[in-house]
């Protein structure tokens, strides 16, 4: 799966893999120039404070040291 994340006015992406674990979406990792690093981060809905493009694009948010927000 791929996740998304913005750095300045840019857009970025990077493959990320997501689990489910109990009723939670779980960002479990994203992969980097140096290999995957673990996240570990609970994933929240995307909701109406987010911008526009965000909610018409995507479902879920994580957020990771490395990118910061992850959408996907």
């Amino acid at each position: 799966m791929r996740g998304y994340y913005k750095k300045g006015n840019d857009w970025y992406s990077t493959p990320i893999r997501v689990g489910i674990v109990g009723e939670e979406v779980i960002l479990l990792s994203a992969k980097t120039q140096y290999g995957w690093r673990n996240c570990g981060s609970k994933a929240s809905d995307v909701g109406a404070w987010d911008a526009e493009i965000i909610r018409d694009n995507f479902n879920y948010k994580a957020y990771t040291t490395r990118f910061g927000t992850v959408y996907f």
